[in-house]
């Protein structure tokens, strides 16, 4: 009986410091959130609510906007250079294959398993 009251009580500090120290939980449905970061590339998920369709990118982070100024891979898993972009270096093959590898794995399931 002793165990069982050990368990009631940490059930209810659990939930007095869930209520006490709220924290953001990304879900990913209808807008893009951060899911991983694979070297330098950081993989996005958006799950849309109405078709359940699961939608996953890869980019590489800077200070420009999505379509200007992102190297980014498509949804054929194409990379995307953008023009003002060419004289920067440009990313190793081998992580290029990694971030692909990614995209697969979210595409594949909801549940998104790291790759070790």
């Amino acid at each position: 009986m002793l165990k069982i009251n050990f368990v009631k009580s940490h059930w209810y500090a659990i939930l007095i410091y869930c209520l006490l120290f709220p924290t953001k939980a990304y879900s990913g449905v209808n807008e893009f959130t951060p899911l991983d970061q694979v070297e330098d590339w950081v993989i996005e998920r958006r799950v849309n609510s109405t078709t359940n369709k699961v939608l996953c990118r890869a980019f590489l982070p800077n200070n420009s906007t999505w379509f200007s100024g992102r190297i980014r891979l498509d949804i054929k898993n194409q990379l995307i250079i953008p023009e003002e972009m060419l004289n920067t270096r440009l990313p190793e093959l081998s992580s290029i294959k990694k971030v692909i590898n990614a995209l697969k794995n979210c595409r594949s399931s909801l549940i998104y398993l790291k790759e070790s």
